[in-house]
């Protein structure tokens, strides 16, 4: 009897143990707000500048997100606009998520000068790295 429930008691301690060896070997990051203000810097550098949608792509949350052919043709519409420089205004971090103000230089036809055009954009922690939170309709 004592010798079941010790093999019971083994069993329940070890299930333990290696279910909460993943949470306990993944890293925490040093300076989320650093990182999430590094990371969306050159999110939105590629996005609006360099047109590279296959990077922005592979930063972007994986909920609901479609093929890449769809967001890539999605993106090229409304990144008509062109943009000279993108700087970040302020970084804001709640547990996981993060939001964060830009501020990106536009040539709008018929201005005399460049425009700041200030936007704000959500981001989420997703295996230990950020992600952006697309704020486009695919459908």
């Amino acid at each position: 009897m004592q010798t079941i429930f010790l093999y019971r008691f083994l069993v329940v301690i070890i299930s333990c143990f290696a279910l909460s060896l993943p949470a306990a070997c993944e890293k925490k990051m040093a300076d989320p707000e650093g990182a999430l203000k590094e990371q969306a810097e050159r999110y939105w550098t590629e996005r609006f500048i360099n047109k590279n949608f296959k990077y922005t792509y592979d930063q972007e949350s994986k909920k609901g997100l479609p093929p890449f052919e769809v967001y890539e043709k999605k993106l090229k519409i409304v990144t008509r606009i062109p943009t000279k420089s993108v700087r970040i205004k302020e970084v804001k971090i709640d547990g996981k998520d993060g939001v964060v103000k830009i501020i990106a230089k536009c040539q709008i036809k018929g201005a005399p000068t460049l425009l700041d055009v200030p936007m704000g954009d959500r981001w989420v922690i997703e295996g230990n790295r950020w992600r952006h939170i697309p704020q486009i309709k695919f459908d």
